[in-house]
């Protein structure tokens, strides 16, 4: 709740009122905790532990939320839709961070119209997701196809997604073959999955993407398009680079 009224803060108030202070989120906390009768607990914890613990261990609390998307198709299902982050070329998938309770495709539905502002469910297929783990986090995508390729999008969120575009699943894999850093959150299980759901609605055998080095990892890692977007985004309101809404 207070991280995202601090996102508030950022995105509406201080665009309203731009005399109002830009606040890193740490220093937003201590105002709530020292402002809000409801939060003395916090304003106690900020009184015998460090801020940086307390930020630390909120960043390693917010690691292991799993997150949901999307992969978005054509209606010849031959290109999949790529966001690319604020201050970053590479390429990913919408996704985001999973609700107290929230159900799984409902996450993925939200978080996919907030990052491009369309609604997928009534082009979402429930059964056979690919699921990634990413450290301690696991990453859900859905797939949707059968979109017109001439569909508008338009991010709901401010300073999140900058691009958005429909690439060829073709040139994908060269990129990635190529080893295109631009690429690297695609690996050979994202591509082969892909080509199977595709292979699947086509009733064909899928031909398989496979590579003469493991799978890409710097998938994991952290230039990876996650990763990279954690530490880029909002860089002067970050102690620790890593938070992300």
């Amino acid at each position: 709740m207070i991280e995202e009224a601090w996102w508030y803060y950022i995105d509406v108030y201080r665009l309203l009122y731009p005399e109002l202070p830009r606040l890193e989120f740490i220093d937003f906390v201590k105002q709530i905790a020292f402002c809000v009768p409801t939060q003395s607990s916090l304003q106690n914890e900020l009184n015998t532990t460090s801020p940086d613990i307390l930020l630390n261990d909120f960043n390693n609390f917010k690691s292991t939320i799993p997150c949901y998307g999307a992969i978005l198709m054509d209606e010849d299902l031959q290109h999949v839709l790529a966001v690319q982050a604020f201050r970053t070329t590479r390429w990913g998938f919408p996704k985001g961070k999973m609700k107290i309770k929230e159900d799984p495709v409902v996450c993925a539905v939200r978080e996919v119209e907030e990052e491009i502002g369309f609604n997928v469910l009534p082009f979402l297929v429930k059964e056979n997701p690919i699921e990634i783990i990413m450290g301690k986090k696991k990453v859900t995508y859905f797939f949707c196809h059968h979109i017109p390729l001439t569909t508008p999008f338009q991010p709901k969120t401010r300073m999140e997604i900058h691009k958005i575009a429909w690439l060829d699943i073709d040139d994908i894999t060269r990129e990635v073959i190529a080893k295109n850093p631009d690429f690297n959150f695609f690996n050979q299980q994202m591509i082969n999955a892909m080509l199977t759901f595709v292979a699947h609605q086509k009733g064909i055998e899928p031909k398989l993407l496979v590579l003469d080095t493991p799978c890409n990892s710097s998938y994991l890692s952290e230039n990876s398009f996650g990763m990279e977007y954690f530490s880029k985004l909002y860089t002067n309101a970050f102690k620790t680079g890593s938070l992300h809404r």
